[in-house]
């Protein structure tokens, strides 16, 4: 009873495959033999396959002789951009080394700007000092000058 329905449910075309004829199969590559001998080009056959082959040699040496030009070109280019990278190099490290001198002398000079202004303040408290002293006497001998003519 199950092989009847699963019969049933399989769709007409397949159902009827057996009965048809098997198609042809075509392959994909098509198969071409070599040309006769009486088939190669007017070069091969009358002796100018030696000048083909010595221009096309000919064509190898100068494609060659502008491939070493170039190379010899890039290599100079090379040597240039290598020259201007130490160049560059030795230049920023000369820059370096000033701005470190220059930083140390910032430093020194504030250290000395302090110092100065260190004692720049001690002898303005001394003048201030001898300032009030001073007034302490210019006091006295007012003082003394009222009292002895008055």
């Amino acid at each position: 009873m199950p092989d009847v329905a699963l019969k049933s449910t399989l769709p007409p075309t397949e159902a009827a495959a057996p009965e048809a004829a098997p198609r042809a199969r075509q392959h994909p590559f098509r198969v071409v033999s070599p040309p006769a001998r009486d088939a190669e080009p007017d070069m091969l056959r009358d002796g100018s396959l030696s000048e083909g082959w010595g221009g096309l040699i000919e064509q190898i040496r100068d494609s060659a002789a502008r491939l070493r030009d170039k190379e010899a070109r890039l290599q100079d280019r090379e040597d240039q951009v290598q020259q201007l990278v130490l160049r560059t190099k030795e230049e920023l490290q000369a820059a370096a080394e000033r701005v470190f001198r220059a930083e140390i002398q910032v430093h020194e000079m504030e250290a000395q700007c302090k110092r100065d202004v260190g004692e720049a303040e001690r002898r303005m408290l001394e003048a201030e000092e001898k300032v009030r002293m001073m007034e302490g006497w210019l006091a006295r001998v007012h003082d003394t000058i009222v009292t002895e003519f008055s």
